[in-house]
């Protein structure tokens, strides 16, 4: 049978008709990663698991439609049905699945992707660099009953996938609220000390504070005794955790200053980054015993700072003079570290930072204990609320626990 070339116009509708699909697919997934995280973290260690593989396998799937397309209803992809166009080899047999993968694999190489579209519009034959790979041609479909045994079989394809991207994010909901129907039973009710508004900059501190300790909760804003309050929703082990609580809603602004000048401060202005998981930069460094009983350990671990933080830094240092101690040649002022004013440590600085545009600094910190591994504990708490109020920032106004 004789066999027209497809035009480069049905071909971009066909495209385009199959990247919306692409799109549809995906949708469900960009919804439940910005919407539905939050009930995700709900889920079991174990739980979390079988939820990625089936993350995986519905991506593999989509990819899988991605490459396959052209040969899955002899011949055509969802958009070719619909536009009437079909790939074939250039013996005129249907475009089998090796061809379709080459030449579909050659839209998402970089750079020989851009010349598989120069070859679609400047071509004469209008054949791609894919087709040429795979030895195909994109032709018009005259083979009508061939058309609608595929359309039905398209249908029947798209209806298994809707089902797939439908069951996941339902029953993963469905999930996480009888979990958090049947752990989540201890609330918190916090309320600003003076009355008024809760600003929604201090909400969000409160919450990304709660997730980085690892914790997990419900937080809502509802009316209390005339005023404002925030009742966090959470399990036991949170509610338990008194120390924890206090640190929560704590103002938490740290201050590194030199002499009365501020250097910078916590949260993500100054702040582009704070080491905590990596041993390399984030670690107890060393245990000493104290005279009066007990033990005291270090903790140190690096920041990053922002560019205006840095060369401020710089702009204040060039301008301190250097002195000599037993322990080296030192700039005649130190970088304090101040939380909520109070001075949580000194640092010296060396001179051959002094003018220096530096981005990353080491903060230092103890606990203390009457056993090493209560000073052992006690530092890493420390460290890890330091760390937290550097990445958050503090809260703007000062807040109590009601309950």
């Amino acid at each position: 049978m004789e066999t027209k070339p497809a035009s480069r116009w049905k071909r971009i509708w066909a495209y385009l008709i199959d990247w919306l699909f692409m799109y549809l697919l995906f949708l469900p997934l960009f919804l439940f990663i910005f919407f539905g995280s939050n009930n995700f973290k709900y889920l079991l260690s174990a739980e979390r698991l079988v939820w990625f593989l089936f993350l995986l396998v519905y991506l593999i799937i989509t990819l899988l439609y991605f490459l396959l397309k052209d040969s899955l209803f002899n011949g055509r992809s969802l958009g070719k049905c619909l536009l009437k166009i079909k790939v074939l080899d250039l013996s005129g047999k249907p475009c089998n699945k090796g061809k379709s993968i080459i030449r579909n694999l050659m839209r998402i190489i970089p750079i020989v992707n851009l010349i598989d579209l120069l070859f679609f519009f400047f071509a004469k034959d209008g054949r791609r660099l894919g087709d040429r790979a795979a030895s195909t041609k994109v032709v018009l479909d005259n083979n009508p009953e061939d058309y609608k045994i595929n359309k039905r079989g398209s249908w029947m394809f798209l209806s298994i996938l809707i089902i797939l991207v439908i069951v996941l994010p339902l029953t993963l909901n469905i999930y996480s609220n009888t979990y958090k129907a049947k752990h989540f039973i201890y609330n918190l009710t916090i309320i600003l000390s003076d009355g008024g508004f809760i600003p929604k900059e201090d909400v969000l501190i409160i919450n990304e504070r709660i997730a980085l300790a690892g914790y997990y909760a419900d937080i809502n804003i509802t009316p209390f005794n005339g005023r404002e309050s925030i009742v966090i929703l959470t399990d036991e082990r949170f509610y338990n955790n008194k120390k924890f609580i206090t640190d929560l809603i704590s103002r938490g602004i740290f201050n590194a200053r030199i002499g009365n000048i501020t250097v910078f401060s916590g949260g993500k202005e100054d702040i582009s980054d704070v080491c905590r998981y990596d041993a390399s930069c984030s670690r107890i460094e060393a245990c000493y015993q104290l005279q009066e009983g007990g033990e005291y350990c270090i903790f140190s671990f690096v920041i990053y700072l922002s560019e205006a933080a840095a060369q401020k830094h710089a702009d204040v240092t060039s301008k301190l003079g250097i002195n000599m101690t037993e322990y080296g040649r030192y700039l005649d002022k130190k970088l304090d570290l101040y939380l909520d004013n109070n001075l949580v440590n000194s640092l010296l600085i060396s001179e051959n930072l002094k003018g220096q545009v530096i981005t990353q600094l080491q903060v230092q910190g103890s606990g203390s204990g009457k056993t090493r591994d209560e000073a052992i504990n006690d530092a890493r708490e420390n460290m890890h609320k330091l760390q937290t109020i550097l990445i958050t920032g503090g809260l703007s106004k000062d807040y109590q626990l009601v309950n």
